[in-house]
């Protein structure tokens, strides 16, 4: 085996950072003498010209290191007494006795060699993942960022700020088509994955950004992180506590090879934070939700306007009719609107509803042109029992706006498998059935948010029910996530958002006239 030996001298200018290059022009010689005494092909003499330019060369570097260095060179010498640094450099540049340790020969076998960057506070590999960002905001076409977190992301909640910056960034990023995959690793307290959560939700349900977690949540005496682009570049991150970490930014291939390895060893440990959610009943699906549910817990759900996939069944067979969906489309929408109806009233009720008891909420008074009455006895509606409250929070901007248009219900298209329209005659018979559910369970409580309350999540469809489970809808489906630290930060988001509706977008009676208002301005100017 061929080996590279290192002089002492050129043992210490690699712990030290200096280069050949440099030193020979501190000391006004060609570089190719210098390259020899760091070689040992020349020894460095303690009569030379040289021997005092380049010790004091060497005390002018960080003493931290120096002192490192040279004890790592006298390994039996007491560390606890005090070290004359110039003393001990003159001893071990001039004594032949002393050998480089042996992690420090250059093997001519070694795989590759890199220049590394290397940081020692947070705020280092704050800088340093910015500076992936710039790389990858340059590249033409949209790559593949890799993310391995078991520091619960302290580099990023210590500074909001940059925080919110950085998410920024990611959203473009992703909405060019970057994709974003993520493995966390949860401490045994949630507290900072809650506020990671409100921080990041925007990339959590972003549909580019695909979320694992570790399925073991015990107590790591070591964290380390990875944030790889694509083959670009790598920072990886290491440290012992709070206050001692380390960031290494690597830009040669074969470490970042490396490291995606490392990343799909990890991953392959991990579970999916969201699974996709299928409508077909016949399957473990939507269905199979009612039996996650724990006992006790209350279901929460943040929506811009009413989904209509919940309405009573002869508005249902209205919009179906409206808008052509007939045959197997229709019958599944019907029965996903049954189920999803037995579920909500048996939470609100404290008791499962037979099929023949899902009759719908009927208008909160009157009807509309071409609507049908309220019939029947109201107390015959009214299912016994106490159930667990179901909170509703919608986006009263929103709901504003789609008075004045026809517009697609998200909910109606996924299950019908094609586009459904909801017009403003319909949706003025939704909100009545709305207003008639909160009048017919106490249980049943809406809140109305704008902009103002500062509601910690993006503008998403998302139901929570407790820490059993949270399902996301958007235009491209349904995803439920089942992972209780995920699905409790949620809970606890929606909990504060309600919190934050005043009073006068809260209270049931101001709730009602809201309600009522929207749907006297829709018969009035509308229809």
């Amino acid at each position: 085996m061929t080996e590279k030996k290192l002089s002492t001298l050129g043992y210490l200018m690699d712990r030290l950072g200096l280069s050949t290059a440099g030193l020979a022009r501190r000391l006004h010689v060609d570089a190719s003498l210098v390259s020899k005494w760091r070689s040992g092909n020349r020894r460095l003499n303690v009569k030379s010209v040289y021997f005092e330019d380049i010790c004091e060369m060497l005390l002018e570097q960080d003493r931290t290191a120096l002192c490192d260095a040279l004890r790592s060179l006298i390994p039996l010498e007491d560390e606890a007494a005090p070290m004359d640094e110039a003393v001990l450099l003159r001893r071990v540049l001039t004594d032949r006795h002393f050998t480089v340790p042996r992690a420090f020969t250059l093997r001519t076998e070694a795989v590759c060699t890199a220049e590394i960057a290397v940081y020692t506070s947070t705020e280092g590999r704050r800088q340093a993942i910015s500076d992936l960002l710039d790389v990858a905001e340059a590249m033409e076409h949209p790559g593949e960022m890799l993310y391995v977190d078991s520091e619960q992301s302290r580099w990023l909640l210590e500074d909001m700020d940059y925080a919110r910056t950085w998410v920024r960034r990611m959203l473009k990023l992703l909405d060019r088509g970057f994709t974003f995959r993520a493995a966390l690793h949860f401490s045994v307290s949630v507290d900072g994955f809650v506020s990671f959560f409100q921080l990041c939700s925007p990339l959590m349900f972003h549909r580019n950004a695909h979320w694992y977690y570790h399925q073991y949540y015990d107590e790591n005496i070591y964290w380390f992180s990875f944030f790889i682009l694509e083959h670009a570049m790598s920072v990886t991150g290491m440290s012992m506590a709070t206050d001692q970490t380390s960031t290494t930014v690597y830009t040669d291939a074969y470490s970042i090879l490396q490291h995606r390895n490392v990343f799909h060893m990890v991953l392959a440990s991990c579970r999916p934070m969201f699974t996709e959610l299928t409508i077909d009943m016949e399957h473990e699906s939507i269905s199979g939700l009612d039996g996650l549910a724990r006992e006790g817990e209350k279901l929460l759900s943040y929506l811009p306007a009413p989904a209509f996939m919940t309405v009573g069944e002869k508005l249902m067979d209205d919009i179906l009719q409206e808008n052509g969906v007939s045959g197997l489309a229709a019958l599944r929408c019907r029965q996903v609107n049954r189920f999803l109806r037995r579920m909500t009233e048996g939470q609100l009720t404290g008791c499962q509803p037979t099929e023949g008891q899902l009759t719908g909420c009927q208008p909160a008074g009157g009807s509309l042109p071409g609507g049908q009455p309220p019939g029947g006895d109201p107390e015959e509606n009214h299912l016994p029992g106490t159930g667990e409250e179901i909170i509703q929070i919608l986006q009263l901007d929103e709901m504003k706006c789609r008075i004045r248009t026809r517009f697609v219900s998200t909910s109606l298209s996924l299950i019908c498998g094609r586009q459904v329209v909801i017009s403003p005659f319909h949706y003025a018979r939704g909100l009545e059935e709305l207003a008639g559910r909160m009048e017919q369970f106490p249980s049943y409580r809406l809140f109305l948010a704008d902009r103002t309350d500062d509601i910690c999540l993006p503008d998403i469809n998302c139901w929570c029910h407790g820490t059993s489970w949270m399902v996301q809808m958007d235009a491209q489906g349904f995803r439920v996530c089942r992972e209780s630290t995920l699905s409790g930060a949620a809970y606890i988001t929606l909990e504060q958002a309600w919190r934050r509706v005043p009073p006068a977008r809260k209270d049931r009676d101001a709730v009602l006239s809201v309600l009522r208002s929207l749907i006297a301005y829709i018969k009035d100017c509308i229809l």
